[in-house]
């Protein structure tokens, strides 16, 4: 089963609240969740004129509250969720998500 594939990775989703003063203040939640980072597809865009190679990976969890934008981290990289969850099956066992590693980012920046 991909359950046995499945390793500790941390889910970051973020909120919006009011601060003390009135302003708008942007909080990060870290779940720790368990998924396995399956595989890779590339396709070809252009970017300002020039074209270049992106790359998306699927990722199966057996956590199922996800918005596009939430991010993973996974054996130290960080992934976005490009693309609505699937429920893998219709069984409620565990969803996919389609992701983008993003480059360049710490997890404190996310």
């Amino acid at each position: 089963m991909i359950e046995d594939f499945y390793i500790d990775c941390v889910k970051q989703s973020k909120t919006i609240t009011v601060g003390t003063h009135g302003q708008q203040v942007i909080i990060s939640i870290n779940i720790d969740i368990k998924g396995y980072l399956g595989s890779s597809t590339q396709n070809n865009v252009v970017v300002a004129g020039k074209s270049t190679i992106e790359s998306t990976y699927k990722f199966y969890t057996n956590y199922f509250t996800w918005n596009i934008g939430d991010t993973i981290i996974y054996e130290n990289n960080i992934y976005e969720v490009v693309a609505q969850p699937k429920n893998t099956a219709h069984k409620d066992n565990h969803c996919k998500l389609i992701l983008k590693r993003l480059d360049g980012v710490k997890d404190e920046y996310i």
